[in-house]
This record gives C-alpha cells, sequence and structure tokens, in this order.
C-alpha cells in the first residue's frame, strides 16, 4: 500500500505533465463555393492555434507551424511541452468561392434542357394571349443545339427554333412553322440570326454592332422561295437598367436596340425594329416592336437547378 503522500505527489506529476502538452488548433473552414445566379464567394478565416499550457521543466516551447493558407486552412501545430508553448500561427484565409459576385454571361440567356418560359403578347391588333416556350437540348449537324418550340397562337401558327451557341454570340440558325400541324416552310440561317451576344455585357450605353447574315426560306416542298443577305444593327441603350414584368421586378438588365438595315429594293417589315430587354437569371424579359406598339413580357419562367422569378 502507498502513502497518501506518495499518491498526491505521483498525481501532481501527473497533473503537470498532462498541462504542458499542447492544444490543437482547430483549422479554418472551407470557403463555400459561389451558388445561384450571382456566386457570393469567400472564404471564413482560420482561428489562431491555442498556445501550450506551462510544462514541469526544461526551455521555452517551440512555436506552432503556421496553418496552411488554401480551401480550408490547416490547424496550427501544438506548442511543445515547456515553460510557455507558443501560439500556433493563425491558418490562411479559405480562397474566395469562384464567381466573386460577378454575373455569369450565360446568365443573360440561359439554356436548360427541360426549361419554360411563358411569356405574354400584347398587341393592339389581335387579343392578348399567352405563349409557353419550352427548351429541349438536341444537335444540328452534328453541333450541339436547343431547340425552342413555341406553343400556337390564335390562329394556330406554332415555331420550332434551332438555337446554337458559337463562342459568344448565340444565334437562330433554322426555323419551321406550322399550322394545325401543316408545313408552312422552313428558314436557314447562315452563319445564323443573332439573338444574343454576350459581348455587350458590360459595354457602356452608345455601343453599336453590326451583324450580316444569309437568310435562306423554302416552301413546305423544300423549294427555296428566297436567298438573301441581311444585316441588323444592335445598339446597347442602357447597361443596367432595372424592369417590371408580369413574373417580377428585375435588375441589371440589358436593353438592346435591333434595327434592321434596309438595302436596295428592301420591303420593309414590322419586325424591322425591335428592342429587346435581357435580365440575369432569366434571358430576355421583354421585346418592343416599334413599329406597332406590341410586346412580348415574361409572366415565368422554370430552369432546372436555378431559381426563377
Amino acid at each position: 500500500m502507498h502513502s497518501t503522500k506518495t499518491v498526491m505527489a505521483i498525481a501532481g506529476a501527473l497533473v503537470t505533465w498532462a498541462a504542458g502538452c499542447s492544444q490543437k488548433a482547430p483549422g479554418g473552414l472551407p470557403g463555400t463555393a459561389g451558388t445561384g445566379l450571382i456566386a457570393d464567394g469567400g472564404g471564413v478565416n482560420n482561428q489562431a492555434g491555442t498556445g501550450g499550457n506551462a510544462g514541469s521543466a526544461g526551455s521555452a516551447g517551440s512555436a506552432g507551424s503556421a496553418g496552411s493558407a488554401g480551401s480550408a486552412g490547416s490547424a496550427g501545430s501544438a506548442g511543445s511541452a515547456g515553460s510557455a508553448g507558443s501560439a500556433g500561427s493563425a491558418g490562411g484565409a479559405g480562397t474566395a468561392a469562384a464567381g466573386s459576385g460577378a454575373i455569369a454571361p450565360a446568365d443573360y440567356f440561359p439554356l436548360a434542357d427541360g426549361a419554360e418560359f411563358t411569356y405574354r403578347h400584347m398587341d393592339p391588333k389581335i387579343t392578348t394571349w399567352d405563349e409557353l416556350t419550352t427548351i429541349s437540348a438536341t444537335t444540328y449537324k452534328t453541333m450541339p443545339a436547343f431547340l425552342s418550340t413555341g406553343s400556337a397562337n390564335a390562329k394556330g401558327e406554332l415555331t420550332v427554333n434551332v438555337l446554337q451557341q458559337v463562342a459568344k454570340k448565340l444565334y437562330r440558325v433554322h426555323k419551321d412553322t406550322t399550322i394545325s400541324a401543316a408545313s408552312q416552310g422552313t428558314v436557314d440561317y447562315e452563319p445564323g440570326f443573332l439573338r444574343f451576344d454576350q459581348n455587350w455585357i458590360g459595354q457602356k450605353a452608345g455601343f453599336v454592332d453590326t451583324v450580316a447574315y444569309r437568310r435562306i426560306e423554302y416552301d413546305p416542298s423544300m423549294v427555296v422561295v428566297t436567298d438573301v443577305n441581311g444585316s441588323h444593327t444592335y445598339t446597347v441603350e442602357a447597361a443596367a437598367e432595372t424592369i417590371t414584368v408580369p413574373a417580377g421586378t428585375l435588375d441589371n438588365c440589358i436593353r438592346v436596340h435591333r434595327q434592321r438595315v434596309l438595302g436596295s429594293g428592301a420591303v420593309p417589315g414590322d419586325d424591322d425594329d425591335k428592342k429587346m430587354w435581357f435580365c440575369p437569371g432569366v434571358g430576355k424579359a421583354r421585346e418592343l416592336t416599334v413599329t406597332t406598339g406590341a410586346t412580348d413580357e415574361l409572366v415565368s419562367c422554370m430552369i432546372p437547378g436555378q431559381a426563377c422569378p
């Protein structure tokens, strides 16, 4: 049997030895990846490592090693046992998440398989009606593309467009029109009829670009009806406008004025002069036909994997 004094001496030594052991610094949390339409970057800073408690003997404890910087800052290493263990250095800040608050270019004309957009057509000449446009992935001339299929209007007319992204430009490259399932003809565009250009993003009001194309129209028997070259000017009139449509109030919208360049002998048409608003997360939210006053406005949308107003 050990005496009470002997037990207390052993216990005191163990407490003194345990107190000299270092504490491990908690590591920093990883920076959270940017999500949604506007990614918020920024990781959480790592906390400083806790110093080791006083040891029972010897010289000063070594400093804790610095926590590593990165997506998850590593913990500072524990101070060695000694008269006073030094604190571990603070871990570096977590790496900022992708996005850093910027709006992705594709958000101004989002295309995803299964997406749906409902537009309200208001024209002084016809009854107001809602069109459901569905997006589906496909290929066109062996290249990835999307079908944009609208619902039939009051006349039973239905249009299917083929859209393709080429570098920063989104084009309509083909169009089919039917009435009550009967073909009314098709149109091919080479290289394509411009629908949106990512180069518009960040431009100041007054930026102008002219884009040329070739339009080949076929009748239902696939006989060429017209084969003409044309061009349009696109003017950025506003770089960050707020608009209100049936779908809600939308910010940071780009307003683009599209005007057809009329060559010698060209016949003017209602679609020669249009203004379009493209808004982050929903794409085209409003279209105005200047010559008639007709408007198309976004009522609702559903895009797989992301929120819509």
